[in-house]
């Protein structure tokens, strides 16, 4: 039953219609009003991967990537700010190993808007970095940097 479950979402037709009915609805969504401002807390991802049978990293992965895809719909339906509430202080009492693991995936995402920012240059994105920026690693700090450096003229959204 699983594979058959997971043909089918894999299947070309499906994923046109799927894509062709987010993109309906997203025309339905910019009809009414649309807030400026909405926020996330990225939470749950190690609890999904637990109950996928996955590693946390595979788990916290796939959180990165599904925030890209909210991100990518809250942008088309006209939202101007997104905040993403991504690593809390909290975090850090997690071990070494996982905090490591989530700091690479940060890394890499951040290497990715520096190198070729398909999103961040399509939607005009500024990306903005708040927090204890102290706590974190220094060549991460560099990435951060870079990263909002480069977007810092983007205007039409953040």
């Amino acid at each position: 039953m699983g594979n058959t479950i997971k043909w089918f979402f894999q299947f070309p037709l499906f994923q046109f219609l799927s894509r062709e009915f987010r993109e309906l609805c997203i025309l339905v969504i910019r009809q009414g009003p649309v807030p400026t401002h909405i926020a996330f807390v990225m939470d749950g991802n190690r609890r999904w991967a637990r109950h996928m049978n996955l590693e946390s990293a595979d788990g916290h992965s796939k959180g990165f990537e599904n925030m890209k895809h909210i991100l990518e719909i809250c942008y088309k339906v006209g939202i101007k700010v997104v905040t993403i509430y991504a690593f809390s202080i909290e975090n850090f009492k997690r071990t070494k190993h996982e905090i490591d693991i989530i700091m690479d995936i940060g890394k890499t995402q951040l290497t990715q808007i520096c190198s070729h920012g398909d999103m961040v240059d399509e939607y005009g994105i500024q990306l903005n970095v708040l927090g204890q920026k102290s706590l974190l690693k220094p060549d991460f700090l560099e990435l951060i940097e870079k990263a909002t450096n480069m977007t810092k003229s983007n205007t039409r959204h953040i």
